[in-house]
């Protein structure tokens, strides 16, 4: 799929750049902000030898993959930006305030403040299966797989975050350019969501386990790739990254609360972050009104 995206993305962007209708300035920002992310991660997280000609071939290798990604962003949100901006203008508004240094416009936080309540709630929904059917007298489900190399320290965890980062803002973009392109066939967004939950349901089919009842596992993924499917329409691309990143983050989380255990540190560094997060959406959605509200203080 990838390789398909991007070529089809390419052309779009082309034709965009002729036309003179893309937001080139946008689209700098997002690949330098990838680039220098996946590059500074691997500059603190990487083993450095003190061998030049190994040191400078790994060297080459984290440039080129840092390059790629971010010339996949560029390139996608060149093609993107301009019919989304056309068709649903109110999907990049916070996106485009963030980008011009709104970070603390209402509607920037509240988009991210919803995009890590769906997260959250998504990541507890995917684990209900996990739980009902053992109550329905089935086999249980193979426990689930966490990132184990976030076991070993921070520095893993600092390897996450430019991953994160990248797969957040890449899935967002093909997603929303997949839901952009149906809409223009059909012309409507019922039919779109529709279309895309299938879409999104077939290709996950050889990721997900499906262990009987196949009815249970249908259903919760249904839950799941709605409510993807909703936050997109409905909040639009800032709220999806958001979204993305905080499930990314705790898929991948090997979560505790005992402060005896070895990985401690890291598992509060990650819920430190999503909470972080959260409050800062809370924060800024007040537009300067005061933290209790008008009515309590007064």
């Amino acid at each position: 799929m990838v390789p398909l995206v991007l070529a089809v993305a390419a052309g779009v962007a082309r034709h965009n750049l002729r036309k003179g209708r893309s937001d080139r300035r946008g689209a700098l920002r997002i690949s330098a902000t990838v680039f220098t992310t996946i590059f500074g991660v691997w500059v603190v997280r990487a083993v450095h030898f003190s061998d030049p000609d190994v040191e400078l071939d790994r060297l080459f290798q984290a440039l080129g993959w840092a390059l790629f990604c971010a010339g996949a962003l560029w390139v996608l949100y060149l093609a993107l930006e301009p019919y989304v901006r056309k068709f649903w203008p109110t999907t990049v508004i916070s996106w485009s305030r963030l980008l011009a240094g709104g970070g603390r416009d209402p509607q920037v936080g509240r988009d991210v403040l919803i995009g890590v309540f769906v997260a959250v709630s998504v990541v507890l929904l995917s684990r209900i299966d996990y739980h009902i059917r053992p109550l329905l007298g089935y086999p249980a489900l193979p426990p689930l797989g966490s990132n184990l190399d976030l076991l070993s320290g921070l520095r893993p965890l600092l390897g996450l975050f430019g991953v994160v980062i990248f797969n957040s803002m890449f899935n967002s973009l093909w997603i929303i350019f997949a839901l952009v392109a149906v809409n223009l066939l059909v012309r409507r967004v019922w039919i779109t969501a529709a279309v895309m939950v299938g879409f999104l349901m077939l290709t996950g089919l050889g990721s997900n386990d499906w262990t009987p009842p196949i009815w249970l596992g249908v259903l919760t993924s249904l839950m799941v790739l709605s409510s993807i499917v909703y936050v997109m329409l409905r909040f639009g691309l800032l709220t999806t990254v958001t979204f993305f990143a905080v499930n990314f983050l705790l898929q991948n989380a090997v979560v505790t609360l005992d402060p005896s255990r070895w990985f401690f540190p890291t598992s509060t560094t990650l819920l430190l972050i999503v909470a972080a997060l959260a409050f800062y959406g809370f924060y800024a959605s007040r537009g300067g009104e005061p933290l209790l509200g008008k009515r309590i203080l007064d």
